[in-house]
């Protein structure tokens, strides 16, 4: 059973089952965040076909990758391969067993942050990946790892 996400124009993202999305789109949602997308309130001219059209591609790519990410666990060999590919620009090879494609797209789709300022050239003025603290105050992040110098 796969899943995506339904856009509505005043409600946050809800992530349902795709056999239940058609419910969603009869009460005011949308398969895409285009579909509420104001070009004049966001500085574009919706009289500009050519801008139309990139915006329309840019969120339907979007759409695409987001609805895509929450489906990885579900997809074959080959889907996975042109998921990376299409999402992402990543070539996967096609030797590589399903366990070790799968391991692959989901590091593209969740990359690795370091610990909270364990990245090299982190001082006093470094703020934590996770919860946004500086300075002292980073000591008291739960993820902290103080870097050796």
């Amino acid at each position: 059973m796969s899943k995506t996400y339904v856009y509505h124009k005043t409600k946050k993202p809800l992530i349902v089952n795709s056999e239940d999305a058609e419910a969603y789109y009869k009460d005011g949602w949308a398969d895409t965040p285009a579909a509420f997308f104001d070009m004049k309130k966001n500085g574009l001219n919706p009289d500009d076909p050519a801008m139309v059209q990139a915006v329309g591609e840019t969120l339907a790519a979007t759409k695409d990758t987001i609805n895509g990410a929450l489906n990885v666990d579900e997809m074959t060999k080959k889907e996975l391969i042109s998921y990376a590919k299409g999402s992402w620009g990543v070539e996967l090879s096609p030797r590589d067993n399903h366990p070790v494609l799968l391991a692959k797209v989901r590091a593209l789709i969740t990359p690795e942050v370091p610990a909270c300022v364990s990245r090299e050239g982190a001082d006093e003025s470094s703020e934590c990946y996770d919860c946004k603290l500086t300075g002292d105050e980073l000591k008291t992040c739960e993820a902290y790892e103080p870097t050796e110098k």
